[in-house]
């Protein structure tokens, strides 16, 4: 049920690969609509998204993804904690 902060879904995407993610971790905050996600306690669920990313249609998904994702970058992490610390969470 644990999962590192993005760095699967960043590889994934990195390489153009489809994605499929918990939705009970911070991937769906971290990733938002780019990637697939499941239940981790249901076996269909993951199967379907699976199946469903298997296709090629959704290898341009992936391929996509690529194009959209932006990386945080270390400066954006430590604003984002100052504001959060701060209460600046707008």
């Amino acid at each position: 049920h644990y999962e590192g902060w993005g760095l699967p879904i960043a590889e994934s995407i990195a390489h153009g690969t489809p994605c499929i993610a918990s939705d009970s971790s911070s991937m769906p905050e971290i990733a938002g609509n780019i990637i697939s996600y499941f239940t981790p306690t249901s076996t269909d669920e993951c199967l379907n998204a699976i199946i469903y990313l298997s296709n090629d249609q959704h290898r341009e998904k992936a391929r996509k993804a690529l194009m959209k994702y932006k990386p945080t970058t270390w400066d954006q992490t430590v604003n984002q904690i100052r504001d959060s610390i701060e209460g600046n969470n707008d």
